[in-house]
């Protein structure tokens, strides 16, 4: 049931009013505790309850309604009845709620910006009934959430991978999480999606996902995840040696294809060579002392990821 009423400082006028247009018996006088009009042969309450509401007004939380002084004579049943109240061009807009009939309410998306009013009636038998109500004095704020999404990066961080953004729910549990990922704290454009694949633009710097909770009714909340540094893609690498060079004596090797400034490390056997860093160009030189052993032997060059390497096989002969 809808009412509008231009009363806007006397809001209880409105529950009596609201009451007499749904049947229900409200008093002339004294405001909204004495009842009037009443059938032949009932009984009359001499003093109306007392209710009063408590709780913290936000969507998701529970607000009561306590009788905080009996009627007179005390009544068999209280029976409750809550509805919002909402300013309005007009007014008022009162809207009784659809089963919010016990003297616990959890205000939802539809009660934000509006006022809660609760109306408890006094029944007992043989007597005509009698009602009190209270309203709250503020509107219906935003729920907040007990907990924030926490969000982390999972899958290798490198040019060319995808990464993806793995969360723990918020709660309470949210509608929907949305996504922003950052590279160096700026913002990515159209990267938004739970998935990102890294790019050329990507490496080297610092990648990281923000995750937002949505619920109706709800302030949203968001988390980021600990930054991951993106690093290099597969690569095949490239060695340069000698086919054939007399066993424990150094030997010329230069390295190509690494990606600047990567480290690398040399082997032959299991056994470490050299290890280094490449130059502006992505290359390296290093003499190499090869084992004192003849035979045929594999040079393995590996860049900053396993996944990055090369060989050379090289025919060690005696001295």
């Amino acid at each position: 049931m809808l009412l509008r009423t231009l009363r806007r400082t006397r809001p209880l006028l409105v529950t009596a009013l609201a009451l007499v247009l749904a049947g229900a018996a409200a008093p002339a006088t004294a405001a909204v505790r004495a009842g009037s009009g009443d059938p032949a042969g009932l009984l009359q309450f001499t003093s109306a309850p007392s209710v009063a509401i408590s709780g913290a007004l936000q969507v998701g939380r529970t607000m009561t309604a306590t009788v905080t002084r009996d009627s007179d004579p005390v009544a068999d049943t209280y029976e409750y009845q809550w509805a919002r109240l909402t300013p309005d061009d007009f007014g008022y807009l009162l809207q009784f709620i659809p089963g919010a009939d016990t003297p616990r309410y959890e205000p939802t998306a539809g009660d934000l910006g509006s006022h809660l009013l609760v109306t408890v009636t006094a029944q007992r038998e043989g007597f005509d009934s009698t009602f009190d109500s209270a309203q709250t004095q503020t509107v219906v704020a935003p729920g907040t959430f007990t907990s924030a999404p926490a969000v982390r990066v999972t899958g290798a961080p490198r040019v060319g991978r995808v990464v993806r953004a793995a969360v723990a729910a918020a709660l309470p549990a949210a509608d929907t999480t949305t996504y922003r990922w950052t590279r160096d704290g700026v913002t990515i454009a159209g990267a938004t999606a739970a998935t990102y694949r890294a790019g050329a633009r990507d490496l080297g710097a610092l990648l990281r996902v923000v995750a937002t909770a949505h619920r109706s009714g709800y302030a949203r909340v968001s988390a980021a995840s600990v930054p991951v540094k993106v690093g290099l893609p597969a690569a095949v690498l490239a060695i340069s040696a000698p086919a054939t060079a007399r066993a424990g004596t150094r030997t010329k090797v230069t390295l190509t294809r690494l990606a600047r400034g990567e480290a690398w490390t040399l082997r032959m056997a299991g056994r470490v060579l050299a290890r280094g860093k490449a130059d502006a160009s992505g290359a390296a030189l290093a003499r190499v002392r090869l084992p004192r052993a003849a035979g045929r032997r594999v040079l393995t060059l590996t860049g900053s990821y396993a996944d990055r390497t090369a060989t050379r096989r090289v025919k060690v002969t005696a001295r």
